[in-house]
């Protein structure tokens, strides 16, 4: 008796979005796994009400598209990230900035 191996069934996370839009720091934007989690938001719809793409010093200053609208790329700082509400941060070791122990906006915390 043999048995057919089966595929394993995919298991979907389940769908908890915030129930509010929120503004959202990408640090580390311009680079190829900040770029996909560009795509992971606009793909899975998530409440974005505003998007701030940050970067290293040397992308300061490009631009950005993201869902059909021109976004700046800004160098992180405690001040930017004062009243963001979700930072996803992809950016290379290098290019952490300093921001704290609390991740400079005194309402989250950061593990590196």
């Amino acid at each position: 008796m043999t048995s057919t191996p089966t595929a394993p069934t995919p298991i979907s996370p389940p769908r908890r979005l915030p129930r509010r839009p929120l503004r959202v720091a990408v640090l580390g934007a311009t680079g190829a796994v900040g770029q996909e989690l560009l795509q992971l938001l606009d793909e899975r719809q998530f409440p974005v009400a505003e998007l701030i793409p940050l970067a290293s010093p040397r992308s300061v200053g490009q631009s950005l598209r993201w869902q059909e609208r021109t976004y700046t790329v800004q160098e992180a700082s405690a001040a930017i990230l004062a009243g963001v509400d979700l930072v996803l941060a992809s950016a290379g070791g290098g290019h952490v900035p300093d921001l704290g122990p609390d991740g400079g906006g005194g309402r989250c915390r950061c593990d590196r």
